[in-house]
């Protein structure tokens, strides 16, 4: 049987080689059936796992592996990052903002007094 020969096998590695941590990359259409066994082996010895997934064959957004009451629970999204990367976006958005508002100051005082002179009333319509 396929099944326990792989797992012989890998418990022979793990009794005569020091071993910190097995990746598993099988094709879990074909091999779906010694994730489960290889993980309870690892887990038993304490060694690390880590399982490529090809549950989702994402093009923009990124996943990322939380937890939730002990349960691993896969996170997709698609915003910006978290992070350094979501803070300097967000400085340069409101730097950029505050610099074009200073900017372009004198051009809105320039259409506003058009405005006034042209129209009667206010400089603002509001309804």
């Amino acid at each position: 049987m396929i099944k326990s020969s792989v797992i012989s096998q890998l418990e022979t590695v793990i009794a005569h080689e020091p071993v910190d941590e097995v990746f598993i990359a099988l094709s879990m259409e074909k091999y779906s059936h010694l994730v489960k066994p290889i993980v309870q082996l690892c887990e038993e010895q304490g060694i690390i796992v880590r399982l490529q997934s090809e549950l989702f064959k994402l093009r923009v957004a990124r996943w990322q592996l939380d937890e939730l009451n002990g349960l691993p629970i896969f996170t997709i999204r698609s915003g910006p990052p978290e992070g350094w990367q979501l803070m300097a976006k967000r400085l340069i958005d409101v730097w950029g903002s505050i610099a074009l508002l200073l900017l372009l100051t004198p051009l809105l005082f320039v259409v506003a007094l058009l405005i006034k002179l042209d129209s009667p009333g206010p400089v603002f319509f509001k309804q």
